[in-house]
This record gives C-alpha cells, structure tokens and sequence, in this order.
C-alpha cells in the first residue's frame, strides 16, 4: 500500500501498480464466478 500522495505533476505515485492489482483481483473474482457457476450445474445435473 502507498499513500495517496500526489507530485508537482499531479499524479499518483502508485496509480499503475493499483491499476495491476485491481485488474488481477477482477480476473481472480471472474474465474472463481466461472467456477462456482460450473459447479452449481453440475450439482443441478
């Protein structure tokens, strides 16, 4: 974690990095969705 700091520039110093782990977690959360998805069929079967 880092703090929400910004330069003269105006940016963030660690907006990329936040930008990578969100969208590692939204791919995680999509693929544990798929799964549970896949495994209420299958109990449904």
């Amino acid at each position: 974690m880092c703090e929400p700091t910004t330069d003269n520039s105006g940016t963030a110093p660690c907006a990329e990095h936040d930008d990578v782990v969100t969208q590692l977690e939204l791919d995680l959360v999509a693929r544990m969705q798929r799964h549970l998805v896949a495994r209420d069929l299958w109990m449904t079967t």
